[in-house]
């Protein structure tokens, strides 16, 4: 089992949220700080041999008031396995 709890900061208030080369996912240069919030996760993993493990888990990030509301950095939960052969 694991748990995690990370808080993001942009380099400057001039900067703004990417995603790979595209375009800015937000860009806030009126916001009173760079920080973007900070990101909860809780997971556990399991292996079943060394060919089979299987994780699950759930995330929530905590938006600050550079990502305006409504920008679609929320919560979600996983599941993934993986075989090897």
């Amino acid at each position: 089992m694991t748990a995690e709890f990370h808080i993001y900061w942009l380099a400057s208030l001039k900067d703004g949220v990417y995603v790979d080369e595209g375009p800015f996912l937000a860009f806030n240069p009126d916001a009173g700080s760079s920080r973007l919030g900070s990101r909860l996760l809780a997971g556990a993993q399991r292996n079943f041999g060394p060919h089979f493990e299987t994780a699950f888990g759930y995330a929530k990030f905590f938006r600050a008031d550079y990502l305006k509301p409504g920008t679609a950095l929320s919560h979600n939960a996983f599941i993934s396995w993986t075989a090897r052969l």
